[in-house]
């Protein structure tokens, strides 16, 4: 045995280096396992670790069950990270959608809303639309300031939206101007909801 050697591949000081073959003096490093060559007994460390005579050269074993749990450890994390920034992204665009159909002032749908609406639309289903307009609705712009009128409109947009249908489609078409879609129904059906409408406070 030779005692106080440094391995090259470890690192390890005040190993012990086993002498397998007093020709070439072939050493093996006593932690990692590492095997190589000699000029001399007395030499330290090793120089160059190469095949001598056609000898394999035997390197440290790395575990490689260790370094597989460990990169399929990490690839979850970066799964699960993508997953969330996924979702996070998907919630934006579906909120940026929502806001892109929908009149800021009074929350019901836009023009851009009545043509996605129109293209999902079956064609075969009869529509009938009916305009809604505010009578001397300037006069409260100019009574009360545009404030008051704008509480005026989301107040009637209010009023609309909890008295048609669900598959209805309620929008504001522009300034006091409304456009409400009715599916299915014939001219007497909307005089009658028309009407009904117009009574509600």
């Amino acid at each position: 045995m030779i005692d106080n050697q440094t391995c090259p591949y470890c690192q390890q000081d005040a190993l012990s280096v086993e002498v397998l073959d007093q020709r070439f003096h072939f050493v093996e490093c006593g932690h990692c396992g590492a095997r190589g060559p000699r000029v001399s007994i007395s030499e330290k460390p090793f120089f160059g670790f190469e095949a001598v005579d056609d000898l394999p050269i035997v390197r440290p074993v790395i575990n490689e069950t260790v370094t597989s749990s460990s990169l399929i450890e990490k690839n979850k994390c970066l799964e699960e990270i993508i997953k969330e920034r996924t979702h996070a992204l998907q919630k934006a665009n579906h909120e940026l959608r929502q806001l892109a159909y929908q009149d800021p002032l009074t929350g019901v749908g836009n023009r851009l809303m009545l043509d996605a609406w129109l293209t999902c639309k079956n064609p075969k289903l009869p529509i009938t639309v009916m305009m809604i307009d505010l009578d001397h609705f300037k006069l409260i712009n100019d009574r009360f300031g545009h404030k008051m009128g704008d509480e005026a409109l989301a107040a009637v947009a209010k009023c609309l939206s909890n008295n048609t249908r669900k598959d209805d489609l309620l929008i504001r078409w522009g300034g006091e101007e409304f456009l409400l879609l009715l599916k299915d129904v014939d001219s007497e059906q909307a005089c009658r909801i028309a009407e009904s409408l117009r009574q509600k406070n």
